[in-house]
Order: C-alpha cells, then sequence, then structure tokens
C-alpha cells in the first residue's frame, strides 16, 4: 500500500518552473515596453526575463521540494 502523507518528490519544482516562466515572461513584457523596443525591433527582454524567471524558479522549487526528501 501506498503512504498518502508522502507527496510526490518534485511537486514544487514543477510549480516553481512554470509560475518562473509566467512571471518572467510578464517582467521581460513589461521591461521591453519601458524601453520601447517593440517599434525598433529590440524583443530581447522577453526570453531573457523567461529563462531568469525559469531559473529562479528552478531553484525555488528545489529547495522546497528537499524537505520532501528529508522525511
Amino acid at each position: 500500500m501506498t503512504d498518502k502523507k508522502k507527496q510526490d518528490k518534485n511537486h514544487y519544482l514543477g510549480l516553481g518552473v512554470g509560475f518562473g516562466l509566467i512571471a518572467g515572461s510578464a517582467i521581460g513584457i513589461l521591461v521591453t515596453s519601458l524601453i520601447g523596443g517593440i517599434g525598433s525591433g529590440m524583443l530581447f527582454a522577453v526570453p531573457i526575463g523567461s529563462s531568469i524567471g525559469m531559473l529562479i524558479g528552478i531553484v525555488v522549487g528545489t529547495l522546497l521540494d528537499s524537505k520532501n526528501q528529508n522525511n
């Protein structure tokens, strides 16, 4: 039988990557619109913001999941 109290090991990692991607994309869109990059064709802030958001999400998700592995 399986223990219902035991959580999936990578539960927070997936959430961290997903929310990091969304938040990073939103910040990248805001930065691009503030610097006027759409008119000049400079859309570099969106992929950079998305990648940095995903990296932060991976770090936060891994730290939160490390508590599940210790139990």
